[in-house]
């Protein structure tokens, strides 16, 4: 019986030692025509250059309310390689998984990508700068499985002096501070 207890402490010890990053990623309407901007294992699948903007104004007319921007972009390297006669572009948001003439469907293929996102909330403001690489893995000549993997930087920063100042108090908290916390 203590045994059980044990486990139960040291699982409740690992949860409260990870912290909680909740809602961490940035806000988008119409994600579902940019596959990218969630899943770097996109990167490569369309058979030409993917570069794409958004910007996003949430909750316009009210005071330091949420807005987003973003410059995503991704390709194969196999466009370089293939006949311009061969190059068929799907409708916007689909994947074309054609693999060109004279392609064995054994054959890897990949891609690369890169995500620029600015997100600023009130006093609160994120950037963040990711590259991603993809593998493709061919099941069959229509079929294909895809495995990503992203890395990049995100800056958080934090403007102090956009506080509300604390009524009860008198002003801000002394150990907020004051200035700009990156």
């Amino acid at each position: 019986m203590n045994f059980k207890k044990y486990i139960l402490a040291l699982i409740m010890a690992s949860l409260a030692w990870g912290g909680a990053l909740a809602q961490q990623r940035f806000q988008f309407s119409q994600y579902m025509l940019n596959n990218f901007l969630l899943n770097p294992a996109v990167a490569g699948a369309y058979d030409y250059i993917d570069v794409r903007a958004g910007f996003r104004n949430q909750w316009t007319g009210f005071e330091d309310a949420p807005r987003s921007f973003f410059l995503s972009g991704h390709f194969s390297p196999r466009i370089f390689k293939r006949d311009k006669a061969e190059l068929v572009l799907p409708t916007i948001g689909t994947i074309d998984y054609h693999l060109g003439k004279g392609t064995k469907a054994s054959a890897l293929s990949g891609g690369f990508g890169g995500l620029f996102v600015y997100d600023q909330t009130g006093p609160i403001s994120r950037i963040m700068f990711s590259l991603s690489y993809a593998l493709h893995f061919p099941i069959s000549d229509k079929l294909k499985a895809s495995l990503g993997l992203q890395g990049g930087f995100i800056q958080y920063r934090l403007n102090n002096d956009e506080l509300v100042p604390d009524p009860i108090n008198g002003g801000l908290d002394p150990a907020v501070g004051t200035g700009v916390s990156t």
